[in-house]
């Protein structure tokens, strides 16, 4: 098993110029597939064989480049534009964050899915980490190895988001308590959106709620973009 010390990194900057690889990706023969995973650690192979297996007819290529490769690249450089990055959980919806010009959306769980299904070695160094601190270890692992990950960027060796949305308190402990974590742990800013119950008061009270976290994403990022929002929500 590896460990930290070996890794140095965090999962978004290890994979980052991966998928800026797997970007440049064209068409492929069965042939080529063998060839290419040659080139990968043995437990990529599984993995990556079943993404560009040829009965897929290009579908899972396009997934690595354009949903977890896009997800990742456009946040890595957005960033170094001067861009803001938010981190949201997996029940908070992207677009609102795309409803601003200057920010972009980054998710939790996309971070760990990474270290399954892209890095050799998963995500085992980052978890094993976030366990040294003190997290209990049957913590959902979809989480507590983004964290491990996250904080390794306190000194400078992973990328760190701008700004924390916690959407999941009521629905998702964990995802939660660690967003908090996070927040505190690197001084970064956390707005968060209870989850209420499913009658018509509760329906009203959350409308309320969400009102009130976009008007402090706006004080984070500034006014949303009217012709934007409609764009998106087009899309």
């Amino acid at each position: 098993m590896i460990s930290l010390v070996e890794v140095k990194t965090g999962l978004v900057l290890r994979s980052y110029q991966i998928f800026k690889t797997i970007k440049n990706f064209g068409s492929y023969t069965s042939n080529e597939i063998g060839g290419l995973l040659s080139l990968f650690a043995k437990e990529q192979d599984h993995t990556l064989r079943s993404f560009l297996d040829e009965r897929h007819d290009g579908a899972g290529l396009k997934f690595l480049q354009e949903i977890l490769g896009g997800h990742i690249v456009e946040a890595v450089e957005a960033k170094e534009k001067g861009k803001k990055v938010v981190m949201i959980p997996f029940n908070f919806p992207p677009e609102v964050v795309n409803l601003f010009e200057n920010a972009v959306p980054y998710t939790t769980e996309v971070v760990t899915t990474i270290g399954v299904n892209a890095l050799a070695h998963q995500g085992e160094p980052y978890w094993d980490y976030a366990v040294s601190l003190g997290l209990p270890d049957f913590v959902c692992s979809a989480n507590t190895i983004a964290l491990g990950s996250v904080l390794l960027s306190k000194d400078g060796n992973e990328f760190s988001p701008d700004i924390m949305i916690s959407a999941a308190p009521g629905g998702c402990d964990a995802n939660s308590k660690i967003h908090e974590f996070v927040s505190e742990y690197l001084g970064i800013p956390e707005i968060i959106l209870d989850k209420t119950g499913e009658s018509s008061r509760d329906f009203e009270l959350y409308r309320r709620l969400f009102r009130q976290m976009f008007l402090r994403l706006e004080k984070e990022l500034g006014e949303a973009d009217e012709d934007r929002m409609i764009k998106t929500l087009e899309k």
